[in-house]
């Protein structure tokens, strides 16, 4: 029964996470056209806009899907499971190349002293 209810959570969290973060992502693509439309000479580039949409798209089902496994298998709530899938997240991103250095904490709480 668990699997069941956790379906139709992970569901719920995806259609939730789409019309939440969807004006945003609508409004880039709109700035994208009316760049591509004042700039004819990247009329070919306008493919491009398929590859963040996708992103979007599989980082949506990736935060419903973290979300529902912290709320139905880790009994938390919805603040502290999406709390701990955005740092799951973070510390995902921590490993990825260029990019890393905007996800890595740095805080004196987070400090290793040299000297115990």
């Amino acid at each position: 029964m668990n699997f069941i209810g956790y379906i139709y959570l992970r569901a719920g969290l995806f259609v939730f996470f789409f019309a939440v973060s969807s004006p945003l992502v609508i409004g880039l693509g709109l700035l994208w056209k009316s760049f591509i439309e004042s700039h004819q000479s990247l009329a070919t580039f306008d493919f491009l806009i398929v590859f963040p949409v996708l992103v979007w798209l599989l980082i949506t089902n990736w935060l419903a899907r973290e979300v529902a496994n912290n709320i139905t298998f880790e009994h938390m709530s919805f603040g502290q499971a999406f709390k701990a899938a955005y740092n799951d997240g973070r510390f995902l991103l921590a490993f990825v190349p260029f990019i890393s250095q905007w996800f890595i904490r740095r805080g004196d709480k987070h400090k290793i002293d040299p000297n115990p």
